[in-house]
């Protein structure tokens, strides 16, 4: 059974100091440590907010579970695939239940109460705003 790894491609900057060290864990032990090939995001960062999105095609907005702690926003799906109960002969069952989580750590703090979820034609988009107290912002010298 060949393995494959998944690498982030964090456009020129890691969101945390060890990133690069997070990025050795998942390849070495994928799923592991937060990371699960089995659900693929992008994510990206404006300045007020980070937007997470995910693919979950065949997924219904009842098999998906957000939770916000600490920082750190996992998802998780539960699904089942549903079973043919007619008389046809089975010769092979692959669809049967799917289970993954994905953990993605923001380097800064979040408005918990600010989150929002939407699920649209199989696409989970989490928009997660910054904390105006932990923003970057441009201090004038005099």
């Amino acid at each position: 059974m060949s393995r494959m790894v998944v690498r982030r491609m964090d456009q020129g900057h890691d969101l945390t100091p060890f990133a690069g060290m997070d990025r050795w864990f998942e390849d070495a032990l994928p799923g592991w440590f937060g990371g699960s090939p089995g659900l693929p995001i992008d994510l990206s960062e404006t300045e007020d907010a980070f937007i997470v999105e995910l693919d979950a095609p065949g997924v219904s907005r009842d098999d998906l579970e957000l939770t916000l702690e600490r920082n750190q926003l996992t998802i998780a799906v539960n699904a089942a695939a549903e079973r043919d109960e007619t008389e046809r002969k089975v010769l092979r069952r692959e669809r049967q239940r799917m289970h993954a989580t994905r953990t993605i750590r923001f380097a800064h703090a979040i408005d918990a109460e600010g989150v929002n979820a939407t699920f649209t034609d199989g696409v989970l988009t989490v928009t997660a705003p910054k904390l105006a107290s932990e923003k970057a912002r441009r201090i004038s010298i005099s």
